[in-house]
């Protein structure tokens, strides 16, 4: 079932703001790092010993502070070079370790105190980052990104530690203003590690949404032209419909944007050029209301929508053409009163008919797969749907007598899907519900041989391996690249490419001396065939 909300920002020195769109605000006004610039000090102690029991706190022993350093940089880049927005993080190395004692802006791992303090929750909380801001210049002066010290912490996939490079990335989205995203594809989510196949599986990759949000907190000084722009107001009986999440899918039924409306019920969604539909939901779950905005309550429940010129429809949409620097307003919703609906989790049958639900799901094109939802409430005909039109149902959805929430539908995914997050939508009666983001298509690697090359480096040969070639940058040691990862035994390697026919990446040192089975991680629950390979 989905979990509790487990990545945190916490905004100090002043209320939480109104909120609109997915930055952080007061007083309606966004917050922004001071001239765009953001400095990270990484602690270098990001491992200790507890005293008496040989375990230890924050980072996994066996990732030293250089690799986790580099796992920062690496964040850091993702938001910084995305291409689309005028933003900058320099990331440094400091002796600091509080969160109390430091007047940087800190990345810690072994501070107990927020966590003890109830500064950050301690139960319900990977990490936490405390947002301090001003109130005359709206500016960001100081921040503290703190990893919860009591739970485990890797970048190495190893079994029960919550992946350090997901984490980081979400974190630092914080840092720099951003709060939740209701788009369960993006890494501002607060629900992206929970998903099915544990936070070992996550993928480390801002979203089309992440993207579109950090373009339009950070636009570019001197963009060549005007972005993009969908607006319009959500109201219900004719009033505004604050914390309404619209989302606009591109052609191929991918979400390009997605925002919550303000107190006034308006929204503007910052895209490229294209054709989008826009659709409107609640935030009912996974996804909650009072995971973001969180002195706004969330409004009564509403029923999901298709745009129209009519003011929203429960099936179809119309097309919204965009040209390059052209904006589109008058994009508004009118929400019935009635016929409410509600997608809870989205999971897998196994064997036994027992049902895995989680916030969202990672399946490989190619496959096939006993698909099931959740609902509320539980009764009436039901139909699934996704974005990603070429997905075939052999037959009707099929609830059972037993368990009349579950409805079940089975799914193939075409071999030649493209990849991507798809929303999942579900009709029952005359009512629709959204998940958007629920869906996400992988590539479904396939290793056939392994070699070994030189110096502890070795090339995997196979089909699918990745959605497209994706070559490290010098300065970074990633065991992840273009959301595929190689697992040695129980660890993830360092890579150095991936490509669709190969990878190549390297042997771990600790396992030098020994055999290990070799796969390809192409997400949560995804992953190739082991293969054998003895060390030389």
């Amino acid at each position: 079932m989905a979990h509790s909300i487990a990545l945190s920002s916490v905004l100090l020195l002043a209320a939480l703001p109104i909120f609109a769109g997915s930055q952080l605000r007061v007083a309606g006004i966004p917050l922004k790092v001071p001239g765009n610039t953001l400095v990270l000090h990484v602690s270098e102690t990001v491992h200790a010993p507890v005293p008496g029991d040989g375990d230890f706190t924050g980072v996994d022993p066996r990732e030293t502070p250089e690799s986790v350093y580099h796992l920062v940089r690496e964040a850091a880049a993702a938001w910084s070079g995305t291409g689309r927005a005028g933003l900058t993080i320099r990331v440094e190395r400091t002796s600091e370790w509080r969160v109390s004692e430091s007047e940087r802006n800190l990345v810690t791992f072994t501070d107990p105190e927020p966590f003890d303090t109830g500064l950050c929750n301690k139960a319900l909380y990977i990490a936490c980052t405390l947002v301090y801001h001003e109130d005359e210049t709206h500016t960001i002066p100081m921040v503290k990104i703190a990893f919860n010290p009591y739970l485990k912490h890797s970048s190495l996939g190893l079994p029960g530690a919550h992946d350090l490079g997901v984490v980081l990335l979400h974190e630092v989205g914080h840092a720099v203003g951003l709060d939740h995203s209701g788009a369960l594809d993006s890494i501002m989510s607060p629900v992206v590690e929970l998903q099915m196949g544990g936070g070992s599986g996550a993928v480390r990759r801002l979203s089309s949404d992440d993207v579109a949000t950090i373009a339009a907190a950070y636009p570019l000084p001197e963009q060549e032209a005007a972005p993009a722009v969908l607006a319009g107001v959500v109201r219900k009986d004719g009033a505004p419909v604050a914390k309404a999440h619209v989302m606009a899918l591109g052609r191929e039924g991918r979400l390009a944007a997605a925002g919550l409306t303000d107190a006034e019920g308006r929204y503007a969604l910052q895209v490229e050029a294209g054709e989008f539909r826009l659709a409107v939901e609640p935030l009912d779950g996974p996804v909650q209301g009072g995971q973001a905005w969180t002195e706004q309550p969330s409004p009564e429940p509403f029923p999901s929508l298709w745009w129209t010129a009519g003011g929203g429809a429960r099936q179809g949409g119309e097309v919204v053409a965009l040209g390059e620097g052209e904006s589109r307003q008058g994009l508004d919703f009118a929400l019935p009163a009635t016929a409410v609906t509600n997608v809870e989790t989205v999971g897998l049958v196994g064997e036994g008919g027992v049902y895995r639900g989680a916030a969202r799901l990672t399946l490989a094109r190619g496959r096939e797969y006993p698909f099931a939802l959740t609902r509320t409430p539980p009764e009436g005909a039901a139909r699934v749907r996704f974005t990603l039109e070429s997905i075939e149902m052999p037959a009707l959805a099929r609830v059972p007598a037993s368990a009349p929430q579950l409805v079940q539908q089975r799914i193939r995914i075409p071999a030649d899907a493209p990849l991507g997050a798809y929303a999942v939508a579900y009709e029952s009666e005359d009512a629709l519900a959204f998940l958007p983001g629920a869906l996400q298509v992988v590539n479904n690697p396939r290793a056939l041989s392994v070699e070994w090359l030189h110096d502890g480096w070795f090339r995997l040969v196979g089909e699918d391996l990745a959605g497209s070639e994706v070559v490290r940058r010098d300065e970074f040691r990633p065991t992840q690249l273009g959301g595929v990862s190689v697992r040695v035994g129980s660890r993830f390697a360092e890579l150095y490419k991936v490509a669709p026919e190969e990878i190549v990446a390297r042997w771990p040192d600790e396992l030098r001396e020994t055999g290990a089975a070799v796969s390809v991680v192409a997400g949560a629950g995804v992953s190739s065939e082991p293969l054998s390979l003895i060390a030389p």
